[in-house]
């Protein structure tokens, strides 16, 4: 078939040349048809292989071409086909009355659908419920709930939505897309949209981190967390587990990535806490899927290790077990009463804080407010155990917190504390942050050892002298009790120690034990920086010295072979360093920040195997903090009235509260035009 048999000439076949508009080709079939005729076939057609199945093939007999273009029958068919088109063209077809129904139910539904799916993205993302008790719209009594309640408060401002909520309240039985089956099939589409977002930009970078924690909700269902970390952190939902040993939680792991469609051969790291179950070096999680993917390496949660860390130094001593024992006692004995709650609250600006085994700031925020104001708690339990308007047990156990406060070691020990724990503290905050990478924590980690190394003496001399005063103040008698110790070679066994002496062994005790805590729960960590914590060492990577470069790249693309190439990864940081030196107003300081320069100064093919390695490595969580914040919002969003939820709603809305931002900037206006064609075409002419 060539190009002139879609054209025809007039006259003998010298005339003008006519486009032959109703033949059409396809190239599947091999075969030409006639459109008008296939549109508007009749029963009394002419015979014609233009209009069958198979199409016209027999390319020699030109001259059929011609005897079915004269036929009647398709002279009819072209007829009625250019007629359809021009009712079209002047809006004067049969149905149009039809049509512009249809067009003005789909827009005002459209209208409608909007104002409901902005109700429930607000409502989703400040974790406010969206039923009620009852929701009746014909009757004005008990809670509708805060959906409802936000449709009839934009019904007061808008005509159409007003409109819509009196014709739906008179018509109870209308489709009205104000029902919970609505709702939830709105969340559920809304939820999929923003998830689905969030998963093209994983897939886009390619390479990602894991992150799972778990934890049982107000419907006794144990939830797990999945947060992926690909430069950025991601919230891919909750997975209800029904089994926690390694081999079922591994499963779980799998299946979440494989309904995604993610391939676990791009992991590259993973982060948990340290249950034994995920952290076991023999048949832990981590284990078992480094046993199925060698690259994904496996950090500690650094949150997790310091807070055991400092509590396991905490129970080093007696006389640090007791201290601890009475801070948690001050806050029982107030919280158990208002009343002292509110005696409390007129002596110190702030209240007495809970310490928690679980919550990383807790007992830092515990010694603090008792530290600050230890003078103000003493007096007033001296003044509520002699004062008769308080009960007898009040009294009591008041004038035994005196006792226990008014006491050379916790004098001593709450300065000890207040100082150490501060220095803790400080670091536990920074490595919640989403942003902070391995080497950052290792910096971090490493200047708290060193900060107790050089200054342990100075916080022990502090405290010493410090619970002197206060001993001195309160009337103490701090060298009343001396302990007597085993005897060593060539000592009498007379040989007694001092009670300063004794709080002096046992603060060098718990120092002691802290940083060694510290040195074995971060040898993972200190391993992974002292290997490939250059390529996160901005500043070293781009002006230290090259002596040690070339042989630190060979190494990385040893680890990572797949993925880069040593060789091209030193030039490539060569390169980089001519670029940035001559830039004098370019301050990179961050590894986020590089890596920014790198993809805007050009495509993929510019710096790839350095902009991959610094890809790779900012994968690799230092904390499961972002979970832990899951957890939070999972608290907030099933409330003890929401315990009924189900999972899949449940998991739609922490999506849509947690990635709030995403969710925000999501256009959902596609998912709008569905709903509203389909309900525009149930409208009744």
């Amino acid at each position: 078939m060539t190009q002139s048999w879609f054209y025809k000439r007039l006259g003998n076949g010298l005339g003008t040349k006519i486009l032959r508009t109703w033949l059409v080709y396809s190239p599947t079939k091999g075969a030409a048809y006639c459109f008008c005729c296939l549109l508007f076939a009749r029963a009394d057609g002419h015979n014609s292989a233009l209009t069958s199945s198979q199409g016209f093939t027999k390319w020699k007999n030109i001259e059929r071409m011609d005897a079915h273009e004269n036929a009647p029958s398709h002279r009819a068919c072209f007829a009625d086909w250019k007629e359809l088109e021009r009712n079209l063209r002047t809006n004067s077809a049969i149905d149009i009355e039809v049509q512009s129904v249809y067009a003005t139910e789909k827009q005002k539904w459209r209208y409608v659908l909007s104002r409901i799916s902005h109700c429930i993205k607000f409502l989703a993302t400040q974790n406010l419920p969206l039923r009620g008790h009852r929701e009746n719209q014909c009757e004005d009594v008990g809670n509708i709930g805060n959906f409802l309640g936000l449709m009839k408060l934009v019904a007061n401002f808008d005509p159409i939505i007003k409109d819509h909520m009196t014709r739906s309240r008179g018509n109870p039985g209308s489709t009205s897309y104000l029902g919970s089956r609505t709702q939830n099939e709105l969340i559920h589409l809304m939820a999929g949209q923003v998830k689905e977002k969030l998963l093209r930009k994983i897939r886009k970078a390619k390479y990602y981190g894991i992150l799972v924690d778990s934890t049982p909700d107000l419907a006794h269902r144990e939830q797990l967390s999945f947060v992926l970390r690909y430069v950025r952190k991601s919230f891919l939902g909750f997975v209800q587990v029904h089994e926690k040993n390694a081999e079922a939680l591994v499963a779980t792991i799998l299946k979440k990535l494989e309904d995604d469609k993610l391939d676990f051969g791009n992991c590259r790291s993973q982060c948990y806490d340290n249950a034994a179950v995920m952290a076991g070096h023999r048949s832990g999680v981590n284990q078992r899927l480094l046993e199925k993917n060698g690259l994904a390496l496996f950090v500690n949660c650094d949150n997790h290790s310091l807070n055991l860390a400092g509590l396991h130094s905490a129970r080093s001593e007696p006389a640090m077990i007791s201290f601890f024992a009475t801070i948690e006692a001050l806050y029982a004995f107030f919280s158990r009463s208002t009343l002292r709650w509110e005696k409390l609250k007129k002596t110190i600006p702030v209240g007495l804080k809970r310490e928690s085994e679980t919550r990383w700031s807790s007992r830092s925020d515990a010694v603090k407010v008792v530290s600050t104001h230890v003078r103000e708690i003493i007096d007033l339990l001296d003044k509520m155990s002699d004062d008769s308007c308080d009960s007898v047990e009040t009294r009591s156990e008041a004038r035994q917190l005196f006792t226990r406060m008014v006491s050379y070691e916790f004098l001593t020990l709450h300065g000890f504390w207040n100082n150490l724990l501060s220095r803790v503290d400080r670091v536990q905050k920074r490595l919640q942050d989403p942003s902070m990478n391995f080497h950052e924590a290792a910096n971090d980690l490493s200047s708290l050892k060193n900060t107790f190394s050089r200054e342990g003496c100075d916080f022990v001399d502090a405290a010493i002298t410090d619970g002197q005063c206060l001993c001195d103040e309160y009337d103490v008698a701090f060298e009343k009790r001396n302990r007597r110790r085993r005897s060593m070679p060539d000592e009498h066994r007379n040989s007694e120690i001092s009670a300063i002496q004794e709080m002096r062994r046992v603060m060098y005790s718990t120092i002691d034990r802290l940083q060694r805590e510290m040195r074995e729960r971060f040898e993972r960590l200190t391993n992974l920086d002292n290997t490939f914590g250059f390529l996160l060492d901005t500043q070293r990577l781009l002006q230290g010295q090259l002596n040690e470069l070339r042989s630190d790249c060979l190494s990385f693309a040893n680890m990572y072979s797949d993925d880069v190439d040593g060789n091209d990864l030193y030039r490539e940081i060569c390169d980089c360093r001519m670029l940035v030196s001559v830039r004098e107003e370019l301050r990179l300081r961050k590894p986020e920040e590089l890596l920014n320069f790198i993809i805007e100064y050009g495509d993929e093919s510019v710096f790839p195997n350095l902009r991959v390695a610094i890809q790779i490595l900012l994968t690799i969580a230092v904390s499961i903090a972002s979970c832990e914040r899951s957890f939070s919002k999972l608290k907030l969003i099933l409330s003890y009235l929401r315990a009924s939820m189900g999972q899949d709603r449940l998991i739609d809305l922490s999506i849509m509260s947690i990635e709030r931002e995403v969710t925000e900037d999501t256009d959902f206006e596609s998912l709008i035009d569905t709903f509203a064609s389909v309900k525009a075409r149930k409208v009744v002419f």
